[in-house]
């Protein structure tokens, strides 16, 4: 379930170039912002807190950071105090389906939050961040 909480969490990814060579890593950062006043509990089923996807021209998805990994499960805690960020660096190495390299052309990558729900709440919440758009050369 994606659930609406942008007055509870602010993402986004952020990027220094949009521009890469053919197998050059795409590197960038996910950040997690508690936009409340109050110290936010974020509680997840597994050792996963985010993932990030990689989209082509046509919107068809071409690489999941989770796909091929496996995560301890056990409840992981991210404590947020209020107004503080959390910055995880990523990197996506242009490889798609079973491990060929990415053709040249515009990508999108979407990062996401989750699942995971809050203290005293029992919804799971996933949150998306808008599109980071790069072109490889």
């Amino acid at each position: 379930m994606i659930l609406e909480v942008s007055k509870l969490i602010e993402t986004a990814l952020k990027i220094k170039e949009k521009r890469f060579k053919v197998g050059e890593p795409v590197s960038f950062s996910l950040e997690i912002l508690n936009a409340q006043d109050k110290t936010l509990k974020l509680f997840f089923p597994t050792s996963k807190i985010y993932d990030f996807a990689v989209y082509d021209e046509s919107g068809k998805e071409v690489y999941r950071w989770s796909g091929n990994k496996l995560f301890t499960q056990a409840i992981t805690r991210l404590v947020l105090k209020p107004g503080e960020t959390k910055v995880f660096s990523l990197e996506w190495s242009q490889k798609v389906g079973l491990g060929e390299k990415a053709k040249p052309g515009k990508y999108q990558i979407i990062g996401e939050i989750g699942p995971f729900w809050l203290e005293n709440e029992n919804k799971k919440i996933i949150v998306k961040t808008s599109p980071l758009d790069v072109e490889i050369i």
